[in-house]
Order: C-alpha cells, then structure tokens, then sequence
C-alpha cells in the first residue's frame, strides 16, 4: 500500500510539475525530461494533444462544492442549464470523493485526489490478498507491485484523477469474500460495487448462476435477492 501510494503521489507531482495541469494539450520543450514526445513522435514546441475525459476538473470538482452545499445529485442542475444536471452513477462515488473536504478540511481538489489514490493503492492489497490465495506469497506479491506500476493505472487515476478506484476496489473486495466462501460478503460488496459505477452488473448474473450451483436454487435466489436490495 505505502509504495502503491508513493508511487501515485511522485508519478502525479512529476507529470504535473514537467507539463502543467492541462493534461489534455502537452507542450514538449527542448528537454522531453519523460521522454513521452520522443515516444508519441512529437517535436519539441510542438503540443501533444491527448484524448481523454475532463470530468474531473468538469463536473467532479463542482460535485463536491455542490454537495457539501446541499445539493442533491440525482435532482438535476442547481442552474438553469447548469452542467451538474448529468450525475448518472451510483451514490458512493460522489460520496467518497467529498470525504476529504467534509471530514478534513480538504480543498475539493485534493479531496478527490486523495480519495483516488487511497483507494487505487488500497485495490493493490486486494490485488496481493487474492493472488496470494491462488498462487502464494511470492508470485502474489509481484503481480501487485508490477500492477501498483501499471502506466494506465497511474494515467487514469492518479493524473487524470477519473472515477474507477473505488468500483475497483469494492469489486476486488468480492472477489476475495467470493473466493473465501463468505458470500453473504462477496454480494455485499458486489452491489456496493455497482452503487459507485454500473460495470459490476456484468458480474452479476453469471455469480447468481455460480450461487444457485453452490447452494442451491432457492438459497441462490436469496443471494440475488441480497444483491438487489
């Protein structure tokens, strides 16, 4: 977890510090220091335009001011066309990205900077925890030190500072109570893991199947019924 963290931070401070925080539209100058216009192809001077989402500087750092104000997410923009209206997902998210702010004091910018590196770190140890009990101690431990330096992981969360750690997180949660056989666990943190994005749905239907074969088809409907409700 402390490397995981270690990691974001420097990698975060490194990319911002060398090309400013308009991550989208890169100037690559005569030195290149991470190399990444020699990588893409482009000159120095010349701008590196990057794809991408811009939620977090968008919508999330105005979902949280907005929040803690007391606006609720699902009821629409606070303003005549307002661009808060658009919040689609599950509560948690919006939830955990304000808790740095509510709790400590935190400008909404470093709130949802926190929380997403404290959770991409947290989605190592999972990562750790689950490699260990199909593989051992070892080989565990370097899948999660190889992952905790995934570029794309390091690109999307930590610099980018988009919304997936958390439904990570949770859905790496279950899947260790799963493999536990603690699956009263497993579903609850599978449907907390919908509650942030909509992705875990995916899951759903082929684990209530898996349920139904471990324990039955009335006690699998239970399970379902659990992850429902």
């Amino acid at each position: 977890f402390g490397i995981a963290v270690f990691v974001r931070y420097y990698t975060r401070d490194l990319f911002i510090s060398t090309y400013s925080n308009n991550i989208f539209h890169l100037v690559i100058d005569d030195t290149d220091s991470l190399g990444i216009g020699a990588y893409t192809g482009t000159e120095p001077g010349e701008i590196l335009y990057l794809e991408g989402y811009a939620d977090f500087s968008y919508y999330y750092i105005d979902y949280v001011n907005a929040l803690l104000d007391g606006w609720n997410p699902y009821s629409g923009g606070i303003a005549e066309g307002d661009h808060l209206g658009g919040y689609v997902y599950g509560p948690l998210y919006i939830y955990s990205i304000s808790i740095g702010k509510a709790w400590f004091n935190l400008s909404a910018y470093d709130s949802i900077v926190v929380s997403n590196i404290v959770l991409d770190s947290l989605s190592y140890v999972m990562v750790y925890l689950i490699g260990k009990k199909v593989s051992g101690n070892v080989i565990a431990l370097i899948v999660a030190l190889v992952g905790s330096f995934s570029p794309i992981a390091l690109f999307y969360a930590s610099i980018r500072g988009l919304n997936a750690p958390l439904m990570n997180f949770l859905a790496l949660v279950f899947v260790y109570y799963f493999l536990e056989r603690k699956d009263g666990r497993a579903i609850l943190f599978l449907a907390l893991a919908t509650m942030t994005k909509q992705f875990p749905l995916f899951l759903a239907l082929p684990v209530g199947f898996w349920m139904m074969r471990r324990y039955g088809i009335l006690k699998g409907i239970g399970f379902i019924l659990l992850y429902i409700f």
